[in-house]
């Protein structure tokens, strides 16, 4: 839920660059089909860049965290020691309300669209039909006051309009359907859709519009009508009833000074083509400016709620013959550099994958839950987590000699006594800040454990721990 939502995100502000790009650079030129190409290629940009920033990343050896790990809200942890949690009540009264008003909203435009497509079947399924070059059917209707319009291999308006001026409507929504219009348009009610809150999808769909009539009329154009007459005929059919918004429409009031203007217009120079190649370099440099940790860090964040949170309570689930991965509330420390290790890390710590010894487990130790009533916690609180990592992390030097930073994540399972086993790496940064964090969690005292009906239970927890070399600079700041 968390993922898909801050993916919309992304996608909405990736749409907004570029379509500035394309408003400020590229919407003046007189090349339509490079204009309506680049409004598509645009749309696909905004989905595909969040997912190639996703998987760029500036840290070495990152390993995805399994997709079972139940995420939590976040706790920083400032230069100064002190610790600022950001309580799950807070992410359930922003978070949900925000993502329950983005799904009404996608469910009143999918309605909405719905309603309008049923609309157009019942025009197309009424009237008289007739059959055309090309597979194109013509659909008669007896109502003077439609706007004539055409939609896949269907072309329809009023047989008063037919018999007056049906020549160059039918050569103006002909040229609709063999450029195919209508799949670009059915395209885009997904896109906007998915992106009903973002107002550069809207003018994004407008502009789509836009570029399909110019299309349209330069073909009309160029099969001879004389110009002067075909824009008088636009602005008689300016006063139509209002076309279905997924349908390619012969007069488009609302536009149509712009199409006249755009047939006026003195053709782009052929040299002006090369402006388009200019959206690759900064497709690059968007991709890599989103993977960026401090752009990509607030996605992150939004990322990690989970549906569990609509929950009130969440229901334990038991291994039966297979040990569980079990899901701990997730906290993250920031380590500034004012921590830096004066002594060498052990050389055992440095070897975070080494599977430390068994200990002696109970028969309830066999049993892993991924969520339980009550879940383990450090003795004190989190607030003593919080002090007792500030206390005992180190940055190693090495790590800022090569000025490496991020978050890494150690999973442990807190075992019915309370002790600390099965050490892992989830997701990896550097091998020694990886040793390092491994060498403060192992060095842990027992905590309280996780209850399952009154019952101490074994319970995996996940702890990110966040490495960062500005953290220091940043307390620095704020004193």
């Amino acid at each position: 839920m968390g993922a898909f939502f801050s993916y919309s995100l992304q996608s909405a502000l990736c749409l907004a660059i570029f379509y500035l790009f394309y408003t400020v650079v590229l919407s003046r030129e007189t090349f339509h089909r490079l204009n309506r190409c680049m409004l598509l290629f645009i749309m696909a940009l905004s989905w595909i860049i969040p997912l190639f920033a996703g998987a760029l990343s500036f840290r070495t050896g990152v390993e995805v965290v399994p997709e079972m790990l139940v995420e939590q809200p976040l706790a920083t942890l400032t230069a100064g020691g002190a610790a600022a949690s950001l309580d799950l009540s807070v992410w359930q009264s922003v978070f949900v309300p925000v993502f329950t008003l983005y799904l009404v909203g996608i469910a009143y435009c999918v309605l909405y669209q719905a309603l309008s497509y049923l609309r157009l079947w019942r025009l197309l399924s009424k009237g008289k039909h007739a059959a055309l070059d090309n597979d194109i059917r013509l659909i008669l209707h007896t109502d003077t006051s439609m706007a004539p319009f055409s939609w896949m291999k269907y072309i329809v308006l009023s047989e008063d309009d037919y018999a007056e001026d049906g020549a160059a409507i039918i050569a103006h929504e002909t040229a609709h359907i063999r450029l195919h219009h209508s799949w670009d348009l059915m395209a885009a009610h997904v896109f906007v859709i998915l992106q009903w809150f973002n107002p550069f999808a809207w003018l994004l769909y407008r502009d789509l519009r836009n570029t399909h009539e110019y299309e349209a009329d330069k073909s009309v154009l160029d099969e001879g009508f004389e110009a002067q007459h075909y824009q008088l005929l636009l602005i008689k059919k300016a006063v139509g009833t209002r076309l279905y918004s997924m349908a390619n429409g012969y007069n488009h009031s609302n536009n149509l000074k712009k199409r006249i203007t755009m047939m006026l217009q003195k053709k782009s120079n052929a040299w002006a083509r090369l402006k388009y190649a200019l959206v690759l370099p900064l497709a690059a440099t968007t991709v890599v400016a989103f993977a960026r940790p401090e752009i990509s860090r607030p996605f992150d964040e939004i990322s990690s709620v989970k549906v569990s949170y609509f929950a009130p309570t969440a229901q334990p689930v038991e291994a039966k013959s297979v040990e569980k991965v079990v899901a701990p509330p997730r906290q993250e420390v920031a380590v500034p550099v004012e921590t830096v290790a004066k002594t060498p890390i052990p050389a055992e710590a440095k070897t975070p994958a080494a599977k430390p010894k068994p200990a002696p487990t109970t028969p309830e130790d066999t049993v892993v839950f991924m969520v339980v009533e009550q879940m383990p916690e450090f003795q004190g609180g989190m607030s003593e987590l919080m002090k007792y990592l500030a206390q005992n992390i180190k940055y190693p030097v090495k790590a800022i000699e090569k000025k490496m930073e991020g978050r890494v994540t150690v999973s442990f399972v807190v075992s019915c006594d309370g002790s600390l086993r099965d050490f892992q790496v989830v997701r990896s940064v550097d091998p020694d800040l990886d040793a390092e964090a491994i060498r403060v969690i192992k060095s842990m005292p027992n905590w309280k454990p996780g209850k399952q009906r009154g019952k101490n239970v074994s319970v995996k927890y996940t702890l990110p721990i966040n490495f960062s070399l500005s953290a220091k600079k940043d307390s620095l700041q704020t004193k």
